[in-house]
């Protein structure tokens, strides 16, 4: 009696208290969640079922930190999220949380396992450690034998096993899925919500968002929500009783990401070799890109050596007249009679020349270009008009 009693007084996993959420379209506030109060227990298993449209899928990115409230308060095991920023999110959505999407999410270029062991490398999981979790969980969820295939060599049910593996790898205690079976066939929609099952009876926390009644029917509870409000939540045994296999309990269902000195650096080298596979994987992709890079780097030496070479030249044609020192001085224009007042001589007058420097002539100029030159510009009707 007093274990129920404290179990019932138990603060919930997730607690949303007067949630809103607006946005704003063609100048009018939209109120997608109006006000929704909603307690989930640690190991629930939860269906949020709903319309298109009915804001089921916001009220999930909202539980999952993907999103804020416009307004009302959100905690998670009793601490607010309200006064948390991104990257105070982001490592709570790293720690607690694993997604489960309907179009799986997977990155093209990488295999089963290296999608599984993505999320571990950003919470700094050293390699060994995050190459051991993901054999064991893509093993446990039978794709053993699919370690090195790509997603486009697996089918739907296939992609969505290496997914629920991916939302586990980082030891997540809430498992959120959105529309899990929606691109799966009935077949394989139904061994992915026997894994949901399996993880719920094994201690996760699983809010499924569906329209599908017959999937909603697999969770213990069953919440309604329409034009952004609860409008029903009732609790039921599951129509599928939760199976317990040997191995349910993994090592690393709840556990704490284990961080490392060594993580940037992990991290780094875990960045070259995705990109490594990357690059063989797009061969074609990766020769066009350093060709064109090639193109590039060879155009800008081309100008540089060529812009060099004509400024090379240039000095040296300069150098060829003997001049070191070429001075231009505003004037008139050509043409004006002013070139006809400019006297030249030669070297030998020049003794002659210098003595009248001192005359009424507004510039005189000595310019050595080989021989000796002399040229006095005298003053012009127009600028002694002036």
């Amino acid at each position: 009696m007093s274990a129920n009693v404290g179990a019932a007084m138990a603060p919930p996993l997730l607690a949303l208290r007067q949630v809103c959420r607006d946005f704003a379209t063609g100048g009018e506030i939209v109120r997608v969640l109006d006000r929704i109060d909603l307690d989930i227990a640690a190991g629930e298993m939860v269906a949020i079922v709903g319309a298109s449209g009915s804001g089921k899928s916001t009220l999930l990115n909202i539980l999952g930190c993907l999103d804020r409230p416009s307004s009302g308060s959100y905690h998670i095991a009793g601490q607010s999220t309200h006064a948390l920023n991104s990257n105070a999110l982001a490592r709570l959505r790293r720690e607690r949380f694993g997604f489960i999407f309907q179009r799986y999410h997977l990155l093209a270029g990488l295999d089963a396992l290296a999608n599984t062991e993505m999320p571990a490398i950003y919470a700094g999981v050293p390699g060994p450690l995050r190459r051991q979790r993901a054999l064991a969980l893509l093993r446990r969820l039978g794709l053993g034998e699919r370690l090195d295939h790509f997603p486009a060599q697996l089918s739907g049910g296939q992609r969505q096993r290496v997914g629920i593996a991916r939302a586990l790898i980082n030891g997540a205690s809430v498992i959120l899925a959105d529309e899990p079976t929606g691109a799966l066939d009935s077949h394989h929609g139904a061994e992915v919500m026997k894994l949901l099952t399996e993880l719920n009876a094994s201690g996760h926390t699983v809010v499924i968002v569906t329209h599908d009644m017959q999937v909603a029917g697999h969770a213990h509870r069953i919440v309604e929500i329409s034009d952004g409000r609860i409008a029903g939540d009732r609790r039921r045994e599951p129509a599928v009783a939760p199976s317990r296999p040997e191995d349910a309990r993994r090592p690393e269902a709840g556990a704490t990401p284990v961080t490392h000195t060594h993580a940037p650096w992990d991290r780094m080298c875990a960045a070259l070799a995705a990109a490594a596979r990357s690059m063989r994987t797009h061969r074609l992709r990766t020769m066009l890109t350093m060709l064109g890079i090639i193109i590039g780097i060879a155009s800008v030496v081309s100008v540089v050596a060529l812009g060099e070479g004509s400024r090379r030249k240039v000095v040296r044609e300069m150098a060829a007249l003997g001049t070191n020192t070429l001075e231009v001085y505003p004037g008139p224009q050509i043409g004006t009679d002013t070139s006809a007042g400019i006297v030249r001589r030669s070297s030998r007058s020049l003794d002659s020349v210098r003595p009248r420097t001192s005359c009424s002539c507004p510039e005189s100029q000595i310019v050595a270009s080989g021989e000796m030159f002399a040229s006095i510009a005298a003053r012009s009707p127009a600028r002694k008009a002036a």
